[in-house]
């Protein structure tokens, strides 16, 4: 794609594709068709990541699982790490 000039000075003009869309010219239906599109997709997208997600949160739930994004682990900060030395175990 190809910038170009629009009415507000911004337009893009494919090359290589066999179907013609030009967005500098508005009375062109493919105008739309090159906007819409591309927003389509974007859409389609967005809700099959809503669908992954909650599928993912009903299948934590069934499974009594906790649902998100996993925890820390309280064993894991320095001040564990800090208590393991003074322990004379390792830190890991």
């Amino acid at each position: 794609m190809r910038p170009g000039p629009g009415p507000r000075g911004v337009g893009l003009r494919n090359l290589a594709d066999p179907i013609r869309i030009d967005s500098m010219s508005p009375a062109d239906p493919m105008c739309g068709a090159g906007l819409v599109l591309p927003a389509l997709f974007g859409q389609r997208e967005r809700t099959y990541a809503v669908e992954r997600a909650t599928h993912a949160r009903r299948v934590a739930t069934e499974k009594r699982a906790r649902a998100g994004y996993g925890g820390t682990s309280a064993h894991s900060g320095p001040a564990c790490v800090r208590h393991k030395i003074i322990q004379g175990e390792s830190p890991t």
